[in-house]
């Protein structure tokens, strides 16, 4: 558990910066996406200057959040922060293609908020805290510690994060902690029907398309203890669907009964191949998916190859193999 010290420190960083960003990891999910709409209008309510910097379209169960079109592309070149606030990153090969936060003449002080148990963080000062549940659960402990009143804009963010990155508290980093949390949360008068149904019950009709071209791939390996799909980039385009709309595919994999190990394999366009790993109780995909300069968490990983697919196919299930006795 982060230092309550820490956040203290972190926030009068904030307090003290006149203007802040807020940036997040490729391929945003819905804990930074939903951490980053917490402390924006959060910031907003101390009467902070804050803008939310994303490249990346956010996923389309997420875009909810966005009333108002309160994300930007990019800062202009001209911009200045006093202070930059990088969420669920923990490494810097997983910042956005555009956001060159090494320019400290733009993005100022960095501070990284983070709760991965891989990777060393990105920034000045760094909250890393693997024990929380999400990054959102620290964004709530850095508002609660330093007397932030939360409203309902913060609250729907932050539920939102939580709840998707606790898979709605099916997954094992949902902690007594994190339920009384979103508890709290709901008593903002959120709908917590309402928020589901714009995260589960939205599905666009590309994604089903492609989730069926998914499964028609599903192949098991290890005595059905590993299960693998894969899609390439002319399954994406001919589904009409984009590459957000693969989250949470590799779930289906994992959920059969006596698989141990899920995976999901997709071509991106820079040919490269993205590699979505998810595990049962003990298996640790994190260490696993550092031999391959990937990480995350020890029960949901990923990978980013630059073999093709087949090649990327044939190392990781081989090396899988070896991995699980």
């Amino acid at each position: 558990m982060e230092n309550r010290n820490l956040l203290i420190s972190a926030f009068e960083y904030i307090r003290g910066a006149k203007n802040v960003a807020i940036i997040f990891h490729k391929s945003p999910d819905g804990d930074c996406v939903g951490s980053a709409f917490g402390l924006y209008h959060a910031l907003k309510k101390i009467g902070k200057e804050s803008f939310i910097f994303s490249p990346e379209p956010l996923p389309f169960n997420c875009a909810f959040l966005n009333r108002g079109n309160i994300i930007r592309s990019l800062p202009d070149p001209k911009e200045r922060f006093d202070l930059t606030v990088v969420l669920d990153l923990s490494e810097p090969r997983r910042i956005m293609n555009g956001i060159e936060i090494n320019k400290r003449e733009i993005f100022g002080f960095i501070i990284n908020i983070d709760h991965h148990i891989t990777g060393s963080g990105v920034g000045d000062l760094i909250i890393q805290d693997p024990d929380a549940s999400a990054t959102a659960e620290i964004i709530y402990r850095l508002l609660k510690v330093n007397g932030i009143e939360l409203d309902s804009d913060i609250a729907e963010a932050l539920y939102t994060a939580i709840i998707t990155d606790t898979g709605s508290f099916r997954y094992s980093n949902t902690t007594p902690k994190i339920l009384s949390i979103a508890s709290e949360l709901l008593t903002y008068g959120l709908s917590p029907w309402k928020i589901a149904k714009e995260i589960y019950e939205s599905e666009p009709k590309a994604r089903v398309i492609l989730l069926s071209k998914a499964l028609s791939t599903l192949t098991f390996e290890k005595n059905d203890r590993i299960a693998y799909m894969r899609l390439t980039i002319n399954d994406i385009m001919e589904a009409g669907a984009t590459d957000d709309m693969t989250d949470q595919f590799v779930n289906y994999a994992r959920s059969i009964k006596g698989v141990d190990v899920g995976l999901l394999f997709r071509e991106v366009v820079d040919g490269k191949v993205k590699v979505s790993l998810r595990s049962k109780d003990d298996i640790d995909v994190a260490t696993f998916a550092l031999k391959f300069g990937g990480g995350g968490h020890k029960n949901a990983s990923g990978i980013v190859l630059s073999e093709g697919l087949d090649e990327s196919v044939k190392k990781v299930i081989s090396a899988l193999n070896e991995y699980i006795k």
